[in-house]
């Protein structure tokens, strides 16, 4: 029976800031020593690159919705479990930390959760939330990206967390900052509801009357693309905003950009938002639930915030962003600074210790 320290299970489909952060966070710990591997569930797309030394174990299933597709991932995880054997296991989505936590009756290792989105979604009045409050407390312990986030759940659940939010995986001297930005208003993320371009492209067109140069780019693919596209058509917009498709090179496509925007309703620790940051972008983001852009930016000092879906709010700002070029220098240079604050050696040494003390505690 191959045996590991600790075992990362989720979703890798795409493109995403938990993909991401699990493939990260496995590589380092492996790096560091420790036996690792990742146990993906439906689909197995990695859209970053996976070390050698970390397994990757992919478990089709069949089902297409309901009861059916959970207690196939349960009975197809249950079986994969009686080959392998891991200490800990990380659940990145919530509905594999209940499953896993079933498993951990009977194969007898310690199970977390780590915490990527909002718990406030309304996915969790129903069966979801009855399940989490239901489940959590007798979990061995969570991971958040924000205190935001972490301050949603009861004290039974708070004392057995950490935070450790994500990194930044561009160091400070990467990029040169432009002398000259282009008239580009970026934003990047998948082409979805949660990511609410709509709101972005609405608002942009009644900004674009003021400043008639300048353009806006979306980076991205979704299952919204062709709502998107007549939303930008019926608006009379087909020049002025482009959906682009994912890049590889997408720090130097959006390096040199007025403003970076991101409008979603919810957001964990926003990726894109700090690699934005970090490329010394000027950013504006949405003050979204469970608060992690609020966490990262100090409102006109690094970056701005509009209020939460509020198209008027996002209008102003960008608005002013766009008539204070010299003022958004010193934002953006200001903002470079997460490079350092949340730099990948910071935030997976965390991640590292985290893992060591839990793993002394079983041995």
């Amino acid at each position: 029976m191959k045996q590991y320290d600790v075992m990362f299970v989720g979703h890798l489909h795409g493109f995403g800031g938990a993909e991401k952060s699990m493939i990260k966070v496995a590589n380092a710990l492996s790096i560091r020593g420790l036996r690792v591997a990742i146990v993906t569930f439906d689909e197995c797309i990695a859209p970053f690159d996976i070390l050698d030394n970390v397994d990757v174990h992919f478990i089709k299933i069949e089902s297409r919705r309901g009861i059916k597709r959970v207690f196939e991932r349960y009975n197809k995880a249950s079986f994969l479990l009686q080959k392998i054997s891991s200490k800990i296991v990380i659940a990145f989505w919530f509905q594999l930390s209940i499953i896993f936590y079933l498993l951990s009756l009977k194969y007898k290792f310690k199970i977390y959760y780590s915490e990527r989105g909002d718990p406030t979604d309304k996915e969790y009045l129903g069966l979801n939330g009855w399940m989490r409050k239901l489940v959590f407390p007798k979990m061995d312990g969570f991971i958040f990206q924000t205190r935001g986030a972490q301050s949603c759940f009861p004290e039974s659940v708070v004392k057995k967390s950490i935070i450790i939010p994500n990194p930044v995986y561009i160091k400070y001297d990467d990029y040169v900052t432009t002398k000259k930005r282009l008239p580009i208003v970026v934003a990047v993320g998948r082409l979805t509801h949660q990511k609410n371009f709509k709101l972005l492209i609405k608002a942009f067109a009644e900004v674009v009357v003021k400043f008639p140069a300048v353009n806006l780019v979306i980076y991205g693919d979704g299952v919204m693309k062709e709502d998107l596209l007549l939303t930008i058509n019926s608006l009379g917009m087909s020049k002025r905003i482009q959906l682009h498709e994912p890049v590889k090179d997408l720090f130097n496509e959006i390096k040199d950009s007025s403003v970076f925007v991101l409008p979603s309703l919810y957001e964990g620790m926003p990726n894109a938002l700090m690699e934005a940051m970090a490329l010394g972008v000027p950013s504006l983001s949405a003050d979204c639930p469970p608060g992690g852009p609020a966490e990262l930016i100090i409102e006109g000092y690094n970056g701005f915030l509009f209020k939460n879906n509020d198209e008027n709010d996002l209008i102003n700002k960008l608005e002013y962003m766009l008539s204070k070029p010299q003022e958004m220098e010193l934002v953006g240079f200001r903002a470079k600074n997460i490079c350092k604050t949340h730099s990948e050696e910071i935030v997976m040494n965390k991640w590292t210790d985290f893992v060591n003390k839990q793993l002394l505690c079983i041995r």
